[in-house]
Protein backbone atom coordinates (compact mmCIF):
# COMPACT_ATOMS: atom_id res chain seq x y z
CA UNK A 1 0.00 0.00 0.00
CA UNK A 2 0.95 3.43 -0.81
CA UNK A 3 1.98 5.67 1.53
CA UNK A 4 0.58 9.22 0.73
CA UNK A 5 3.24 11.77 2.31
CA UNK A 6 2.23 14.96 4.43
CA UNK A 7 2.60 18.26 2.88
CA UNK A 8 3.84 19.69 6.11
CA UNK A 9 5.62 16.63 7.51
CA UNK A 10 6.51 14.31 4.65
CA UNK A 11 6.77 10.90 5.80
CA UNK A 12 5.85 12.19 9.38
CA UNK A 13 7.71 9.19 11.51
CA UNK A 14 7.08 8.28 14.79
CA UNK A 15 8.40 5.66 16.81
CA UNK A 16 6.34 3.21 18.64
CA UNK A 17 5.85 2.43 22.08
CA UNK A 18 4.80 -1.48 23.60
CA UNK A 19 1.34 -1.19 25.71
CA UNK A 20 2.56 -3.32 27.86
CA UNK A 21 5.50 -1.51 29.35
CA UNK A 22 5.52 1.82 27.58
CA UNK A 23 8.87 1.49 26.56
CA UNK A 24 10.12 2.53 23.02
CA UNK A 25 10.23 0.05 20.52
CA UNK A 26 13.14 -0.27 18.54
CA UNK A 27 11.41 0.45 15.31
CA UNK A 28 10.36 3.80 13.37
CA UNK A 29 7.09 4.04 11.45
CA UNK A 30 6.34 5.89 8.38
CA UNK A 31 2.83 7.72 9.07
CA UNK A 32 2.79 9.58 5.79
CA UNK A 33 -0.31 11.98 6.07
CA UNK A 34 -2.79 11.57 9.36
CA UNK A 35 -6.28 13.48 9.41
CA UNK A 36 -6.20 17.33 8.75
CA UNK A 37 -2.31 16.71 8.00
CA UNK A 38 -0.98 16.56 11.87
CA UNK A 39 2.01 16.16 13.00
CA UNK A 40 2.68 12.09 14.40
CA UNK A 41 3.61 12.12 17.90
CA UNK A 42 6.95 11.40 18.73
CA UNK A 43 6.19 8.26 20.39
CA UNK A 44 3.17 6.51 20.13
CA UNK A 45 1.20 2.57 20.99
CA UNK A 46 -0.11 1.34 17.59
CA UNK A 47 -0.88 -2.13 18.49
CA UNK A 48 -1.16 -5.07 21.84
CA UNK A 49 2.17 -6.48 20.16
CA UNK A 50 4.64 -6.94 23.02
CA UNK A 51 8.27 -5.51 22.71
CA UNK A 52 11.34 -8.14 23.05
CA UNK A 53 11.37 -7.46 26.70
CA UNK A 54 8.01 -8.19 27.48
CA UNK A 55 7.61 -11.07 24.80
CA UNK A 56 10.50 -13.00 26.76
CA UNK A 57 8.71 -12.08 30.48
CA UNK A 58 5.44 -13.55 29.24
CA UNK A 59 7.50 -16.35 27.78
CA UNK A 60 8.47 -17.64 31.18
CA UNK A 61 5.03 -19.18 31.85
CA UNK A 62 1.87 -18.13 31.40
CA UNK A 63 0.63 -14.26 31.19
CA UNK A 64 -2.18 -13.72 33.31
CA UNK A 65 -3.82 -10.51 31.25
CA UNK A 66 -6.13 -8.03 33.41
CA UNK A 67 -9.12 -7.25 31.17
CA UNK A 68 -12.06 -4.69 31.51
CA UNK A 69 -15.45 -4.55 29.26
CA UNK A 70 -14.95 -0.62 28.29
CA UNK A 71 -11.78 0.95 27.50
CA UNK A 72 -9.47 2.80 30.00
CA UNK A 73 -8.33 4.87 27.82
CA UNK A 74 -10.67 6.77 24.46
CA UNK A 75 -9.73 4.80 21.03
CA UNK A 76 -8.29 1.39 22.67
CA UNK A 77 -9.24 -1.32 20.55
CA UNK A 78 -10.29 -4.74 21.79
CA UNK A 79 -7.96 -7.32 22.46
CA UNK A 80 -10.73 -10.27 22.00
CA UNK A 81 -14.57 -9.37 21.74
CA UNK A 82 -15.75 -7.39 24.24
CA UNK A 83 -12.26 -7.77 26.33
CA UNK A 84 -9.65 -4.62 27.03
CA UNK A 85 -6.81 -4.61 28.57
CA UNK A 86 -6.16 -2.70 31.83
CA UNK A 87 -1.93 -2.74 30.90
CA UNK A 88 -1.55 -5.05 34.26
CA UNK A 89 -0.25 -8.41 33.55
CA UNK A 90 1.28 -11.23 35.61
CA UNK A 91 3.07 -14.31 34.34
CA UNK A 92 2.70 -17.51 36.51
CA UNK A 93 3.40 -21.08 36.23
CA UNK A 94 1.54 -23.56 34.82
CA UNK A 95 1.07 -26.18 37.95
CA UNK A 96 -0.72 -22.23 39.19
CA UNK A 97 -2.60 -22.44 36.35
CA UNK A 98 -3.71 -26.10 37.19
CA UNK A 99 -4.31 -25.73 40.70
CA UNK A 100 -6.53 -22.17 40.47
CA UNK A 101 -8.99 -22.48 37.45
CA UNK A 102 -11.19 -25.30 36.07
CA UNK A 103 -10.22 -28.04 33.85
CA UNK A 104 -11.73 -26.32 30.37
CA UNK A 105 -10.11 -22.41 31.08
CA UNK A 106 -6.78 -23.83 32.89
CA UNK A 107 -6.47 -25.78 29.44
CA UNK A 108 -7.03 -23.10 27.55
CA UNK A 109 -4.48 -21.14 29.00
CA UNK A 110 -1.74 -23.53 28.93
CA UNK A 111 -2.91 -24.05 24.95
CA UNK A 112 -2.37 -20.31 24.51
CA UNK A 113 -0.52 -19.28 27.06
CA UNK A 114 -2.33 -16.98 28.43
CA UNK A 115 -5.55 -16.17 29.88
CA UNK A 116 -7.66 -12.90 30.15
CA UNK A 117 -9.08 -12.30 33.42
CA UNK A 118 -11.06 -8.98 35.26
CA UNK A 119 -10.03 -7.16 38.12
CA UNK A 120 -12.26 -9.63 40.59
CA UNK A 121 -10.64 -12.43 39.62
CA UNK A 122 -6.96 -10.85 40.30
CA UNK A 123 -8.23 -9.78 43.79
CA UNK A 124 -9.71 -13.27 44.39
CA UNK A 125 -6.31 -15.25 43.59
CA UNK A 126 -4.46 -12.57 45.25
CA UNK A 127 -2.47 -11.03 42.71
CA UNK A 128 -3.70 -7.38 43.72
CA UNK A 129 -1.15 -7.64 46.23
CA UNK A 130 1.51 -8.83 44.46
CA UNK A 131 2.94 -6.09 41.96
CA UNK A 132 2.04 -6.65 38.24
CA UNK A 133 4.33 -6.85 36.01
CA UNK A 134 3.05 -3.88 34.73
CA UNK A 135 -0.03 -1.49 34.96
CA UNK A 136 -1.26 1.33 33.04
CA UNK A 137 -2.07 4.33 34.78
CA UNK A 138 -5.88 5.13 34.34
CA UNK A 139 -6.17 8.12 32.53
CA UNK A 140 -9.80 7.92 32.49
CA UNK A 141 -11.74 10.40 34.84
Amino acid sequence: MPLRLSEKHGVNPTIPSCFWCEKKKNEVVLMGRLRDDVEAPRTIVLDYDPCDSCEKAMAMGISLIECAEKPMIEGHREIQQGLYPTGRWFVVSQDFVLRIFDDEMAQSAVNHRKAFIDKECIEMLGLDKAEATHKLEDLSD
